[in-house]
C-alpha cells in the first residue's frame, strides 16, 4: 500500500504501476489521505475473521 497526503500525479501512478509490474506485484493500493480528522483504513483479513468468529461464540 502506498499512501501520501496529496493526490497522486498521473506520472506517479504510472511509475508505481510500472514498478509493480516489473516486480510481479499483483495488486497495488494507493491511498490519498486528506487532512480530515478521524480518518482510518481497514482491510478484512483472515486473522480478523477468526477473531470475529471467536467473539460471536457463547
Amino acid at each position: 500500500m502506498l499512501h501520501k497526503a496529496s493526490a497522486f500525479t498521473v506520472d506517479e501512478v504510472s511509475g508505481f504501476h510500472d514498478a509493480g509490474d516489473e516486480r510481479f506485484i499483483d495488486m497495488l493500493e494507493m491511498s490519498w489521505i486528506t487532512g480530515s480528522e478521524g480518518a482510518a483504513t481497514a482491510r478484512p483479513c483472515a486473522a480478523a475473521d477468526r477473531y470475529q468468529a471467536r467473539a460471536l461464540q457463547p
